[in-house]
This record gives structure tokens, sequence and C-alpha cells, in this order.
């Protein structure tokens, strides 16, 4: 019986702790950090300008969960500088916003 009760509260806690995921992104303001920020190696329409960089167009890059791409953009991957310090929480859920358009 109280297994039942302490799923929900579980769950919900789960969600509380995450805010980044339930914040209000703006892809418009995503797109202006995107266009000063990634597209130099990324490409302006996300199709990847450097060898290795990848395609927001397709590929299993954007199948991955916010959390999980937030952390390489603030910590940075392979040939990819950290953004930590130089984009907030907000500004990285924005550019997420922005690149996951891109794909549809």
């Amino acid at each position: 019986m109280q297994l039942k009760k302490l799923l929900p509260l579980c769950l919900l806690s789960i969600i509380l702790a995450s805010p980044f995921s339930l914040m209000a992104a703006d892809t418009g303001k995503g797109k202006v950090l995107y266009q000063e920020k990634c597209a130099a190696c990324h490409g302006a329409d996300g199709k990847a300008v450097l060898p290795g960089s990848p395609n927001f167009n397709k590929g299993d890059r954007m199948e991955k969960s916010n959390v999980v791409l937030k952390k390489s953009v603030l910590n940075g991957l392979n040939a990819m500088p950290p953004f930590k310090g130089a984009l907030s929480d907000a500004n990285v859920g924005d550019v997420l916003a922005y690149i996951r358009k891109l794909k549809k």
C-alpha cells in the first residue's frame, strides 16, 4: 500500500528536480545564439560544416535527451569547446529548442 503512495511522489520529485526540461524555450533567441556560437562549426542550417560535427537535420544526435545535449554543450565534447559560463541553462534550452526544429 505504501509503495502506491511513494511512486507518484518519486515521479513528482524527478519532474521538479529537472527544471531544464520544464522551461519554456525561446526558439527565436535560440536561433540568434546558435548563429553566434554554433553555426561556424555546425552550419547555419545545422548540416555541419566541419568534419566530425553532427548534422542536426538527420542522424542520431538529435535523438538524445535535452539533459545529455545540455551536458555536451556546457562541458564540451570532442573538438567542441565547453560553453559553461558563456551560456546559461536558459540559453542552452533556447538553442536546443531551435536545433530540434531544424530536423522537422
